[in-house]
């Protein structure tokens, strides 16, 4: 099994999408989609929506300027 995050507890994670997930470390929080450029990802979405998406999959949409729906 590959340890991905060198031995760093995981804190909390979020899986919105198979390839979309927000990991919180002691230490970091990544945030992953396909499809959305990092500085979209980086600067606009956060922990907090990918908790609402994960936690109320009706809310699966979310619009900004340039793209329309994140996580179908």
């Amino acid at each position: 099994m590959k340890d991905e995050y060198a031995g760093v507890p995981i804190v909390l994670l979020y899986g919105t999408g198979a390839k979309a997930y927000c990991v919180q470390t002691v230490n970091d929080v990544i945030k992953k989609a396909k499809g959305i450029s990092k500085h979209v990802i980086d600067k606009s979405l956060t922990l907090l929506q990918y908790r609402a998406i994960a936690t109320n999959p009706s809310s699966s949409s979310v619009c900004y300027e340039r793209f329309q729906i994140l996580f179908t």
